[in-house]
């Protein structure tokens, strides 16, 4: 499920009390990031502060008591269709690499018109870390003079870079879950147990209720039992997809990579993998640092690693 469809909250109550509290004594910070692993439920965590920001005065308003959004609500269905006239999504367009500077003028142009009904506007900016330099600077002019009107929340993944200059002039806060919560959270959105449709195999300290909750359904479109399937033969499959949907999730990948490595050393310990684990890391952040292709690196790993 989208995000923005996502109408329960689990496991953010800390930080949702204290961004109600900084609004309630009007301290609240007018550009700040959510920032942590992706996968945790960071932009759904957006959307909720988003319907909590705009359904105050309206019908069928947020539910503080339960962390959730009421299905009924105007706002939170106008912010889904993505046509609430106060609120903007920037976000990595389907079949691109990066957030352009097209997208960042039509923010610039957004946050120059006045405001409906004189309320706040929102612009929330999920995957910062691929803004490129451009765009990146062009929102920098942006957060160091924004309309008082204007609320922007920022979601990073911790494990990618930003600039320095645009964290400086943020809020910033760091959310983290332990694994035994992720499942948990699971779940509860699934109502399936994790027992029964993974193998142990499956929990890991790198595995996110965003990952549980995409291979769950990729199993399920490919009719993979995912109870009697094993990390490496997982992987063999998902590197093989012909479904781009899938196939190009780098970081779905690169987190069972992760995971493969992890398991793979805590059973058996060569120093071989060991080797084979720093060289593919290494490779891994190259490619992400100089924005080069991924489809080489798997292609190795698989033959070198998997089938090695």
């Amino acid at each position: 499920m989208e995000p923005s469809a996502q109408t329960k909250l689990y496991e953010y109550s800390d930080l949702f009390s204290l961004l109600i509290r900084l609004q309630n004594d009007s301290r609240l910070p007018n550009k700040f990031i959510i920032s942590g692993k992706k996968g945790i439920g960071k932009s759904t965590f957006a959307y909720h502060f988003v319907n909590y920001l705009f359904s105050k005065d309206e019908e069928n308003k947020y539910n503080l008591r339960n962390f959730e959004i009421n299905k009924n609500n105007r706002s939170y269905n106008l912010v889904k269709k993505k046509t609430h006239p106060n609120f903007l999504l920037i976000d990595i367009i389907e079949n691109k690499k990066i957030i352009d500077i097209s997208q960042i003028r039509n923010m610039l142009e957004f946050s120059n018109k006045s405001s409906f009904n004189n309320k706040n506007k929102i612009i929330l900016i999920d995957n910062i870390e691929y803004l490129n330099i451009n765009s990146a600077n062009a929102l920098l002019k942006v957060l160091e003079e924004p309309n008082e009107k204007l609320i922007f929340i920022l979601i990073h993944n911790s494990a990618k870079k930003i600039l320095s200059t645009i964290k400086s002039r943020c809020i910033v806060f760091n959310k983290n879950i332990k694994s035994d919560d992720n499942i948990k959270i699971f779940e509860k959105i699934s109502n399936k147990n994790f027992n029964q449709v993974f193998n142990e195999e499956f929990i890991n300290p790198y595995i996110t209720v965003g990952d549980l909750c995409t291979i769950t359904k990729f199993s399920e479109e490919n009719n993979l039992n995912l109870h009697d399937i094993n990390l490496r033969d997982f992987l063999e499959i998902i590197l093989g997809s012909s479904n781009k949907k899938y196939a190009k999730d780098l970081n779905l990948i690169i987190r069972f990579m992760q995971i493969f490595f992890y398991n793979t050393l805590l059973k058996n310990f060569s120093h071989k993998l060991f080797d084979q684990q720093s060289y593919f890391y290494q490779k891994l952040n190259n490619a992400s640092k100089y924005n080069l292709d991924f489809d080489n690196i798997f292609l190795e790993f698989k033959n070198r690693v998997l089938n090695g």
